[in-house]
């Protein structure tokens, strides 16, 4: 039953931004239902409008356990263990597959809270892509101090090593590398930024005028922005693109990254730094922020 509680710092968020993925409302006519199925990532599932009754099954899945072709991971059969009747403002976590099963005692709206949950092979695939960029074409297996074997068929065991050499040659790579690559990797926005017209973004002086001015800048709902501190450096990430500041801008790194509006009053401190406003230009460049025109 633990696995269902939850819990937050006194002095903060107890999951990070990063790992925050979506928001999906539902809307259910009384007895409405997706029909019992399981997800693989931390999901809260909020209770808006009416109420909705929500069972859970704590087996674990056998195999067959889905019906066939079925985006939704729907199971053939479902046994609950436990239920609730969840009303507005309750809310109900649930592990990575777990099966479940919400049915609409009325009309009802869910707020689903879904967590980023990348499978090992996405990792993978996304780390493979960014080595393959930086191994040279000429760069290929040799083997200089061969030596004779007896049969011509066999895989000697100094061949084997030679090539687990390649492999941890390059999926080993450096603390940076990894830092850099993951930072970048983690904030790829799920939907296309839009593209704001060159003309249209300020250079430095303008961009102090409109802040002192009074204008408020605001982060695009699809932007995901992240950083890792280090000894002097943090390195901040702005969908899949990283940009360096200094440790002692950490207040203003923590603003930008946790803030959907930045106010005037907000930045007026921090304008006077270049590093800051070449930061701010290349995020309207990204379309990450932009200004509010309201």
């Amino acid at each position: 039953e633990g696995i269902f509680e939850t819990y937050a710092e006194p002095d903060g968020m107890f999951i990070p931004d990063w790992r925050f993925d979506d928001l999906m409302i539902s809307y259910a006519a009384p007895r409405g239902s997706v029909g019992p199925h399981v997800d693989q990532y931390d999901v809260f599932l909020l209770q808006g409008l009416g109420s909705r009754l929500w069972q859970i099954g704590m087996d674990p899945l056998e195999e067959g356990a889905l019906l066939p072709d079925s985006e939704l991971r729907i199971l053939q059969e479902f046994k609950p263990d436990r239920s609730w009747v969840l009303k507005p403002g309750d809310i109900l976590y649930l592990p990575p597959g777990i099966p479940h099963h919400g049915i609409a005692l009325e009309a009802a709206m869910t707020y689903s809270i879904g967590f980023r949950a990348p499978a090992h092979s996405e990792v993978i695939t996304a780390w493979l892509e960014q080595i393959l960029q930086f191994i040279p074409t000429e760069a290929r297996y040799s083997d200089p101090d061969l030596e004779p074997q007896a049969c011509p068929g066999e895989i000697s065991a100094s061949a084997l090593r030679r090539v687990r050499e390649i492999l941890h040659q390059y999926l080993s790579q450096e603390d940076e590398v990894v830092k850099r690559w993951f930072g970048c990797f983690i904030t790829e926005p799920e939907h296309d930024l839009p593209s704001p017209d060159a003309h249209q973004i300020p250079d430095a002086k303008a961009l102090q005028r409109r802040i002192r001015s009074g204008d408020t800048m605001v982060r695009h709902p699809s932007a995901r922005l992240a950083y890792i501190r280090e000894k002097e450096t943090v390195r901040v990430f702005a969908s899949g693109v990283e940009y360096q500041m200094p440790v002692k801008l950490i207040e203003f790194i923590e603003l930008l990254t946790r803030s959907a509006h930045l106010k005037s009053q907000q930045l007026e401190a921090y304008i006077q730094q270049p590093v800051v406003v070449n930061t701010l230009i290349g995020l309207l460049r990204q379309g990450v922020l932009s200004f509010d025109e309201e």
